[in-house]
């Protein structure tokens, strides 16, 4: 998913088994600016992570781009990419893999509890802080 039309090269998307989860717009009745919401399919229980791709020739202002990762609603990952990585020609992936409970220990993403009423889809928002 592109984050925001201000950060072409900049994506993010939720992977299961190193596959990208399909993705739905979800309309925000109360939008934010620099936020995008969307929805993605999966089963209760599967273990997922977040992989954020900064193309080499993205241009941002300022010498990092943060990232604020949400899921369900509460912030759990800001890891930052600083503008001289990208200088070297390469693609920056960061891969958030959970929230991290002390210095050695990540407590892993999961999907837990689905909504059955219509669709069985997740919240997920990003916002950025160029």
């Amino acid at each position: 998913m592109a984050i925001s039309p201000d950060l072409n090269g900049v994506t993010i998307a939720l992977t299961i088994d190193k596959q990208a989860l399909p993705e739905q717009d979800f309309p925000d009745l109360d939008p934010e600016e620099r936020t995008v919401n969307h929805l993605v399919q999966a089963r209760s229980q599967q273990i997922f992570k977040v992989q954020m791709t900064v193309a080499p020739d993205t241009v941002f202002k300022g010498s990092e781009l943060a990232f604020k990762v949400f899921i369900d609603g509460r912030q759990i990952d800001e890891p930052l990419v600083e503008a001289g990585v990208l200088g070297m020609g390469f693609a920056f992936t960061e891969t958030s893999l959970g929230s991290y409970v002390s210095s050695t220990m990540v407590r892993k993403y999961q999907f837990t509890d689905i909504s059955t009423a219509t669709k069985p889809l997740h919240l997920f928002g990003f916002q950025v802080s160029p």
